[in-house]
Parts: structure tokens; C-alpha cells; sequence
């Protein structure tokens, strides 16, 4: 059983399906997310400055990596796989962390 923000109590169907973060389940309804959630180019602008002359990123919550730069190392943190199966090509190794519901994605 696990207990969301709100206070829910919920039991996990099976150990090897993490129970949703939040509101929404992306291992139920998040297939499909990369194609019906395209990337606003002012959003991603707006990232890029942020991330100022940084060379390594750190994303976690990392969903499909819609605004992820390509210029940069990056470290990519998702639970779902649903998500992590929509992220675009690019050698991306998974790196599950034992005892976690989370894998690591790093861009070689």
C-alpha cells in the first residue's frame, strides 16, 4: 500500500508496476504522450536561457525529454516506462536503481 500527497491510500498491483506520483497514471495513460504533446518552442527557449553556460543537466521527472537539449550532457530521472519508451533516440542507456521505483537514462 502506498499514500499519495492528498493522504489516498492505494495498493500497488504488483511490485513491478510503480504506483503514480500524482493525479495521473502515465503507465495506464501516458502512451501516445510525445505524439499528442509537442514541445512549445517559447517553453523551450525560456529552458535553454535558464540553463545558462551549464554543460550538465540534471532532469528529473524527465517524461518523454521534449525539452531536453541536445548540446549538453544529460541525465534523465523517470519512473515510468511508458514515458521513457516515447523518449527520441539517441544512445540513452537505462540504469535502474535496485531497491527504487526509478531508472536513471544517460545520453552516451
Amino acid at each position: 500500500m502506498t499514500t499519495d500527497r492528498n493522504g489516498t491510500t492505494r495498493t500497488v498491483a504488483s511490485a513491478t508496476r510503480a504506483a503514480p506520483a500524482g493525479d495521473f497514471d502515465y503507465e495506464r495513460n501516458g502512451r501516445g504522450y510525445a505524439v499528442r504533446r509537442r514541445p512549445d518552442p517559447r517553453v523551450a527557449a525560456f529552458i535553454h536561457r535558464a540553463l545558462g553556460d551549464a554543460r550538465t543537466v540534471l532532469n528529473v521527472g524527465a517524461w518523454a525529454g521534449s525539452y531536453e537539449p541536445d548540446d549538453r550532457y544529460v541525465v534523465a530521472v523517470e519512473p515510468s516506462a511508458a514515458m521513457r519508451a516515447q523518449r527520441p533516440p539517441g544512445g540513452w542507456q537505462e540504469r535502474p536503481v535496485p531497491g527504487a521505483r526509478m531508472t536513471i537514462l544517460n545520453r552516451s
